[in-house]
């Protein structure tokens, strides 16, 4: 009989939650959620852009290293480079290998591929993540094709829609990437010196 008693007893002090109590918490975990959702994509944005960033960079540094490493090298080319072709999000890694390796400073960019008989020969191509996009770049100086000519290696930077021209003394080509998801963009500097920043 007790332990019946104490049963209903038990039974009976339960309280239920009120409905605005379920209300609050209902809203504040809604919020949270939302929260979590959205600095996740944005996030994510911000990541892949500063991974493609770096990648960029790097193809950069890598055309600049080859350049000074084969110079030894009895069947070498001219010069080794990057070319970024925002039209198809991409950017490519090459060596040129002109009819004479003096004229790079005085000639355009031929991009007529080795097998069609051109001095132009992509090694490697990256295509930008999904979310990654080249953005326009305010100075006005948008990165072409940059070569790198051993030993120094020379810096040769060609901006955008003047490939077919010489290259331009002093100028800094600049490739800027933004994010979809995000307002912030990054910047990918090239200098005649040969300075990589970014």
């Amino acid at each position: 009989m007790e332990r019946q008693r104490l049963h209903s007893i038990d039974c009976a002090s339960r309280i239920a939650f009120t409905l605005v109590e379920v209300l609050v918490v209902v809203a504040i975990t809604t919020f949270l959620a939302g929260m979590v959702l959205t600095y996740s994509s944005t996030g994510r944005g911000q990541v892949a852009l500063y991974v493609e960033s770096a990648k960029l960079a790097q193809v950069a540094l890598r055309a600049k290293s080859l350049a000074i490493s084969t110079y030894n090298n009895p069947d070498t080319p001219c010069a080794y480079g990057m070319r970024v072709d925002s039209a198809n999000r991409s950017y490519s890694l090459f060596s040129y290998r002109p009819s004479s390796c003096s004229t790079i400073p005085t000639s355009g960019i031929d991009a007529t591929p080795t097998d069609q008989g051109g001095p132009y020969r992509e090694i490697e191509t990256f295509v930008l993540q999904n979310e990654i996009n080249f953005k326009d770049v305010p100075s006005g100086n948008a990165l072409e094709y940059v070569l790198f000519v051993p030993p120094d290696p020379t810096t040769f930077v060609w901006i955008l829609g003047g490939s077919g021209a010489p290259p331009i003394a002093d100028t800094t080509g600049e490739v800027v990437l933004g994010a979809a998801q995000s307002p912030n963009t990054l910047k990918i500097s090239v200098s005649p010196a040969g300075q990589i920043s970014f």
